[in-house]
């Protein structure tokens, strides 16, 4: 096992619930009794008209949120551990040398790095602009998103 380490503007990113609609139907007088035919309209026990049953809310995945090309620019960090926090992580997968939006081993310095609030914010602004669509894209599938600049561990 080992350790990533981002240090960079990055995405925090709350999902919205979904409602899942529910094909299986139900009888009334027979809550056990689960009928997933959706040609069915009626009880083969009793003969009551089934219903849908109630349809269910469950926090969305991120697979669920971004389209498959969008991966290829982002790198998505949740605590899998734990499925109750719905707060994901987005980094930048690639780096773009004109807008730097996080250091790397090939960035010109000498030995140390200073971030400074004017780093940040530069490196922000940069992101915002390297993920444009993308960020566009998240806004309206989020119950909260907020682009920051800090450190970022990753454990694969």
């Amino acid at each position: 096992m080992g350790i990533q380490i981002y240090i960079g503007a990055f995405i925090v990113f709350e999902t919205k619930e979904l409602v899942e609609e529910s094909k299986e139907r139900v009888c009334i007088k027979h809550k056990n009794l689960r009928v997933k035919d959706s040609d069915s309209k009626f009880c083969n026990l009793c003969g009551s008209k089934l219903s849908y049953k109630s349809p269910e809310l469950r926090k969305i995945r991120w697979y669920e949120i971004l389209p498959e090309n969008f991966n290829h620019f982002l790198h998505w960090i949740k605590d899998e551990e734990d499925e109750s926090i719905n707060k994901f992580f987005i980094i930048s997968n690639r780096y773009n040398k004109a807008y730097p939006d996080r250091i790397e081993h090939d960035m010109p310095h000498e030995i140390y790095v200073e971030i400074d609030s004017e780093m940040q914010n530069k490196f922000i602004q940069n992101f915002k602009k390297n993920h444009n669509r993308i960020i566009s894209f998240l806004k309206d599938r989020s119950d909260k998103m907020e682009i920051k600049f800090g450190v970022v561990t990753d454990y694969s």
